[in-house]
């Protein structure tokens, strides 16, 4: 067999939305938005590729958990009335910040 990778495979540049994903397109643009969302993968505790090691001043948080508190909060049953994601430039947190959105807004659509 001798097939090439780029016979087997193919990059979804359509899942990239130039590089990167604005929150900006709640408002602006709604199918981008809506796609955006959709594409989104939230990482549960087990697979969220982080380790925290030593002592931290704050608890490092997968995308999952974190979505949960924050809907738990917006339901008035959290305990604390702020969350903050604190990572690097270009980690996913516009693209979180527009899945939750997206979600919040749309809870029964076919991205939520």
């Amino acid at each position: 067999m001798n097939s090439r990778l780029g016979d087997i495979i193919r990059f979804r540049d359509d899942k990239l939305f130039q590089g990167a994903v604005d929150i900006s397109w709640f408002s602006r643009d709604r199918n981008k938005s809506q796609a955006a969302a959709a594409s989104f993968v939230f990482h549960g505790p087990r697979y969220h590729g982080v380790r925290q090691e030593g002592y931290h001043e704050h608890k490092l948080t997968d995308t999952a958990t974190f979505a949960c508190s924050i809907l738990t909060q917006a339901c008035g049953k959290g305990e604390q009335p702020f969350k903050m994601a604190v990572a690097g430039y270009g980690t996913g947190k516009s693209h979180l910040s527009l899945a939750l959105a997206e979600l919040l807004h749309a809870p029964e659509s076919s991205a939520g």
